[in-house]
């Protein structure tokens, strides 16, 4: 969860993180995930300096970010040009 205040009231959505200090626990945790996220996380990379979206059990590569629209990546494109550092 935000623990930063003001930004855990404006958003829906929260921050969570762990830290194990146990390399096999987290090796078991990690493995876990992979195998509970497949098909429903894509990975990230930079290809050629452009971002793809990889779905790894399907082996499929996206240009463009899976289940966007022209319209949700110009609000993104928008809002990034804007000054918001401030409200994070």
């Amino acid at each position: 969860m935000s623990a930063d205040a003001p930004v855990a009231r404006r958003s829906k959505l929260a921050e969570m993180g762990i830290l194990i200090e146990s390399p096999q626990m987290a090796q078991g945790l990690h493995i876990s995930f992979d195998r509970e996220l497949e098909g429903f996380a894509w990975r990230v990379e930079l290809q050629g300096g452009h971002k793809v979206w990889i779905d790894t059990p399907q082996r499929t590569v996206e240009i463009k970010e899976p289940g966007s629209t022209a319209a949700k990546r110009l609000v993104v494109k928008v809002i990034g040009w804007l000054p918001v550092e401030w409200l994070m």
